[in-house]
């Protein structure tokens, strides 16, 4: 729930509680529908809201804000989120599926 939904099965690893051995039992019946992601709206969105994100809070969070700021408080591209050093391509792709910027 506070991930906002699962954007790929392999997300269930990270799950607590969810062993190797019932990950492999459950993941032949796991399927994931995108469409129910709860996005965030990055041009919106404070500080406070993104640090709830398990996948945003803390350096990330803070780190966004200020690229906003620095861009007249308007992003245009989540592509801009490379810009922070924090955000390597492992990181967008994480992170991508969960933002928005309308």
């Amino acid at each position: 729930k506070k991930l906002g939904g699962f954007a790929n099965v392999e997300q269930l690893r990270e799950v607590y509680g969810i062993s190797a051995e019932t990950y492999a039992v459950i993941r032949p019946s796991i399927s994931i529908n995108k469409a129910l992601i709860s996005k965030i709206k990055l041009n919106e969105a404070t500080l406070a809201e993104m640090n709830l994100h398990p996948y945003l809070r803390g350096e990330i969070a803070r780190a966004i804000v200020d690229l906003r700021k620095k861009n007249g408080y308007h992003l245009s591209d989540l592509a801009q989120l490379k810009e922070i050093d924090l955000i390597n391509e492992e990181i967008f792709r994480k992170i991508a599926p969960y933002l928005t910027i309308q």
